[in-house]
């Protein structure tokens, strides 16, 4: 377990299909941005301070664009295809400042799995409540590792 919170069971490569998707809704709140800022010691003032933020053609403050890859990859990690997977590329645009307290729908898709390679390729969509497209693109995934049946288990309270 991680903060008391149960691990996904890793899924077997042949469940994962083209076609597949996973969708899921994030509100942008300002503990998401403060933690993502104070990791990555960003400190632009387009993304927190919004007399600077009115100022700019934008005219709010805006999330940060790898805070929504965050939330992106977190989720392959988590759900599609799931624990152990691994992103090794990425096409990714942000057309679209997305806003700070914006709801954002995030979309992924198979598009592609190369059996041989064992990888996938997702495509990505991200829309605010206006449909505002704010995340753009595709990733490459490898997908997880086959484990041994033995101990498929065995990493559930780390």
């Amino acid at each position: 377990m991680i903060l008391g919170k149960k691990r996904e069971t890793p899924r077997e490569w042949e469940a994962v299909s083209v076609g597949e998707t996973d969708e899921f809704l994030r509100r942008v709140e300002d503990r998401d941005v403060l933690l993502y800022l104070g990791v990555t010691e960003d400190t632009n003032p387009l993304f927190l301070q919004s007399v600077y933020a009115e100022q700019t053609p934008y005219g709010h403050v805006v999330v940060p664009p790898g805070l929504l890859l965050g939330w992106v990859t977190g989720r392959v990690s988590k759900r599609l295809p799931g624990p152990g997977s691994r992103v090794v590329g990425q096409r990714i645009t942000f057309p679209e400042a997305a806003r700070h307290s914006s709801a954002i729908r995030l979309r992924l898709k198979v598009i592609g799995k190369d059996d041989g390679r064992h990888q996938l390729t997702l495509e990505v969509i991200g829309e605010d409540e206006d449909g505002r497209r704010v995340i753009d693109g595709e990733l490459d995934v490898l997908g997880p590792p086959p484990t041994n049946r033995l101990f498929r288990d065995a990493y559930e309270n780390f």
